[in-house]
């Protein structure tokens, strides 16, 4: 668990990776959870008023490889909404040229001459 101060940071933050005892659906790519899968389960305080999400496991492991890719010195700036990972994932090559293998990235157009 951690606890943060203000600049847009929760003031609490936990993650734990339990298994499912019952049907979920991921806040992040709407896909359901199944009892016997693991995911991952953040509860947060942002200016004194809690939540919580819900992801699968394969977006847990798609989320920890974005971070992982974002450049040093852009790592407290760049975040995204839940339910935008995948976007997230493509402004990142965009941006910066940082591809994540096996994300399955839309075309890109090519310019016209």
């Amino acid at each position: 668990m951690s606890l943060c101060g203000c600049d847009g940071f929760p003031e609490v933050h936990d993650t734990v990776r339990p298994r499912a005892r019952k049907q979920y659906r991921c806040d992040e790519c709407r896909e359901q959870i199944k009892p016997g899968d693991t995911y991952r389960r953040d509860f947060m305080v942002h200016e004194g008023e809690p939540s919580s999400s819900i992801v699968c496991e394969c977006c847990d492991k798609l989320m920890e490889r974005f971070f992982a890719g974002i450049p040093r010195e852009y790592r407290h700036e760049i975040t995204f909404e839940l339910g935008g990972l995948k976007r997230a994932v493509i402004e990142l090559r965009d941006e910066f040229g940082v591809t994540l293998e096996g994300f399955p990235y839309p075309k890109q157009e090519e310019p016209s001459a």
